[in-house]
């Protein structure tokens, strides 16, 4: 199960306020909605079974028999399922306070979201082929990168670890059957099952740009 309902929202760069709209950008559906209304998305597990299945390839659309509700969480989503390793797409999803902070004043990230917060970002993980985190975020966090709060399969956990800090017994190199890869710009030995990309860094950063091709060179474009 794919978890309750939850009343999720999109911006309108037109409104002000945020709000959720029926239709994706490149969809013929239904219009923006007026602004600064508030529309909901129901992610039914309909929709969320239509949205796993266009992730491993299927050919894959809004049933026309959806609410408006229903719509809209496919709307929010969709978008996600975008890209391969010839275009790569990439995002980033932060959580984030009403007054914008994304910690407490100690660095703890983990209660920021909120439950409903992190059933949106098991989702997003669920439809991606890889997470990818810095090597200061597995250290502070030591995250599993899994998708346990919902249905789906977990996506390949990529450590961006340019000076081999990660230890062997973090969480995002554990042998739990899912892809593991770190991209690092030194020689440092990883556990056994690990994948390692060396790429060469600048003041001890890697570039962007280099990280994106060589996961997407990996197979992962998502």
């Amino acid at each position: 199960n794919q978890g309750p309902a939850r009343k999720l929202y999109r911006r309108n760069p037109n409104a002000s306020v945020a709000h959720m709209t029926d239709a994706a950008p490149d969809e013929p559906l239904a219009p923006l909605a007026p602004a600064g209304t508030i529309q909901a998305a129901e992610m039914s597990d309909a929709v969320w079974r239509r949205l796993l299945a266009a992730r491993e390839g299927a050919a894959a659309a809004p049933d026309a028999g959806w609410s408006p509700a229903e719509r809209a969480a496919w709307s929010l989503y969709a978008p996600l399922l975008a890209g391969g390793p010839a275009l790569p797409f990439c995002f980033a999803q932060v959580g984030q306070s009403l007054d914008g902070r994304v910690a407490t004043p100690a660095g703890d990230a983990r209660d920021v979201s909120g439950p409903q917060g992190l059933v949106h970002l098991h989702r997003c993980r669920a439809l991606v082929d890889a997470v990818v985190v810095g090597v200061k975020t597995g250290l502070a966090d030591d995250p599993r990168l899994t998708v346990r709060l919902v249905e789906g399969r977990s996506p390949a956990r990529v450590v961006i670890d340019p000076c081999g800090r990660l230890p062997a017994s973090a969480a995002p190199l554990r042998n739990d059957g899912t892809r593991r890869v770190v991209i690092q710009a030194c020689r440092t030995r990883r556990p056994a099952g690990v994948e390692t990309v060396v790429l060469p860094a600048r003041d001890g950063w890697i570039a962007p740009a280099d990280i994106i091709a060589a996961v997407a060179g990996l197979g992962l474009g998502r």
